[in-house]
């Protein structure tokens, strides 16, 4: 007899971070059900970048063109005081840090709807003015009483109930867990209207002045534009177009008239973080488990993150792989992102909201100093691209099993940019020939060590010598130097110009296991199978 199939995981919240929940969790294989009581997607820009980390995670769920379709890519950001140029961040100018865009300007209601369809043609649909009443929960399952658009309610039994339901959590207060932190002194006005200006295509600007900053960001393909200025101290409620008005005259060296706002509102900014995103089988994600300023446009980002990081994990428990310690991880591993997201967002915050003329001097000297090197503004870049978060000091086991060279990728780190071509000439690179529903172990060639066919047969036999539970879950893709011969039955890449073996910095046949969110595991010799299955028994 076939065996039942599971429950499915309930998803409690509608916004972009449940939605892609939902579809993370689809995409693993996990049937999934999606509930919120709002009655359809937002009608507010809200989040506008999606950054590059989040846009190679969503490529495993959604077309990224369609995105981009959406919005408009992002090329940069200028930073100005008065009427002197500070520094110029153009992405175009620095090392390519992924195969997609910097970043994807994009209102968040445009998101919500491309997800909202892409659940639609995986034959999800989102369950609206679904409420979430209460829930209790013992060592085998969840049980939620929802209530429905016409007043009814029922109950349902989960597995796992994952909680994105933003930062006033239904969730998160009934099980009442603390949200521990504190609200910054500074607060925001945002407002979304159009200007009599046409700004370059896809660039930001900020403004610094003697009370804070103003900054100005378009608003993916639509005609409107975004404010966010430092709000006034004895300021705590939404702003009128008049206050904008005032607001870029005073911080703009030019005259632009605002008009026709379609969002004006004030924004407090609490920094806070729940000690665990895990009670029992309740996992808690996105501004449910921590909130911080808006500063990077990292708190939607950080959100999606959270959930690809988690669903594979709930796959593969729900297979049999691993036990309480690989649910834990999803905790660990995004509490300590969600520390440092919080600690960086709120230094950013500070830096701009300088009032005082000392230290603004002195923040204006080191940007035009920093924007003469482009080592600086390529580590800015590659910290708003969100590149840098790991995993190298919490979670899972990060194994490096056999000595490596320096410099080379470290277990724990997201798989970077490399460079290959396929057997048929096609150019591509490894995280694009990686399979988000799986593990992908590459066997990689060093050209000073004889016999490669034989340490790929080896980790091919390991593979399939692993808990027939992970059937299907591991891919071999073999890497071989430039004009290596092709392998009967094995997938392959080329390594053209050697930069995949100085990344990975093996000493002979070497092979690098990457996790299904992208992130490089382990290292070990080609022919030791046994830490493989080491690692995998160790979950």
């Amino acid at each position: 007899m076939p065996e039942p199939t599971p429950s499915p995981v309930l998803v409690v919240g509608t916004g972009p971070v449940g939605l892609t929940a939902a579809l993370a969790l689809h995409v693993q294989g996990v049937p999934v059900r999606i509930v919120g009581r709002d009655a359809g997607c937002s009608t507010l820009s809200k989040a506008l970048v999606v950054w590059s980390r989040t846009i190679e995670d969503l490529a495993g769920v959604i077309d990224p063109q369609r995105l981009l379709a959406a919005g408009v890519e992002m090329h940069g950001m200028s930073m100005h005081h008065g009427g002197r140029d500070l520094a110029s961040l153009k992405f175009a100018d620095l090392p390519a840090c992924s195969r997609f865009p910097a970043g994807i300007l994009i209102p968040q209601f445009e998101t919500e709807k491309l997800l909202v369809d892409q659940l639609r043609e995986c034959g999800i649909e989102v369950e609206w003015e679904t409420e979430l009443v209460s829930f209790t929960q013992d060592d085998a399952a969840v049980e939620a009483r929802l209530r429905h658009p016409d007043g009814s309610e029922t109950t349902c039994t989960t597995p796992w109930l994952v909680a994105a339901d933003g930062a006033h959590s239904t969730v998160r207060h009934q099980l009442e867990v603390p949200f521990t932190g504190h609200a910054l002194s500074t607060s925001f006005w945002i407002a979304d209207v159009r200007l009599d200006v046409e700004p370059p295509e896809g660039e930001g600007a900020t403004y610094f002045h003697e009370h804070g900053v103003c900054m100005v960001l378009p608003i993916g393909s639509t005609d409107h534009l975004r404010i966010i200025a430092t709000a006034p101290v004895e300021e705590d409620g939404d702003p009128t177009l008049e206050q904008i008005q005032d607001v870029l005259d005073r911080s703009l060296p030019m005259k632009i008239t605002a008009s026709d706002p379609r969002w004006l509102a004030h924004f407090a900014i609490r920094e806070r973080v729940v000690e665990s995103l895990r009670h029992g089988r309740i996992l808690l994600a996105g501004d449910a488990a921590h909130t911080h300023s808006p500063a990077g446009g990292h708190g939607m980002n950080t959100g999606m993150q959270d959930v690809f990081n988690l669903a594979w994990k709930i796959a593969l428990h729900q297979r049999g792989v691993g036990g309480e310690a690989l649910l834990d991880s999803y905790s660990d591993e995004r509490h300590q992102v969600a520390r440092k997201v919080i600690t960086d967002s709120g230094r950013l915050t500070k830096l701009m909201s300088i009032d005082s003329p000392a230290l603004s001097f002195l923040r204006n000297s080191g940007l035009r100093i920093a924007g003469r090197f482009g080592k600086v503004l390529d580590q800015m870049s590659r910290n708003l691209q969100m590149m840098d978060l790991d995993y190298r000091e919490s979670g899972l086991p990060r194994v490096s099993s056999i000595p490596r060279n320096h410099g080379s990728i470290d277990p724990g780190t997201r798989l970077p940019l490399l460079d290959a071509t396929s057997a048929e000439g096609r150019s591509t690179t490894l995280d694009a020939e990686h399979s988000s529903d799986r593990f992908t172990l590459f066997v990689i060639e060093s050209e000073r060590t004889p016999s490669f066919e034989k340490a790929v047969r080896a980790m091919q036999a390991a593979i399939d010598g692993l808990d027939p539970s992970l059937e299907g879950r591991v891919e071999l893709i073999a890497v071989r130097v430039a004009g290596g011969a092709s392998l009967d039955g094995v997938t392959l890449l080329h390594d053209v110009d050697g930069g995949v073996a100085r990344a990975a910095g093996f000493r002979g046949h070497g092979a690098m296991l990457v996790r299904p969110d992208r992130i490089a595991t382990l290292f070990c010799g080609a022919l030791d199978g046994g830490e493989l299955h080491r690692w995998f028994h160790g979950l």
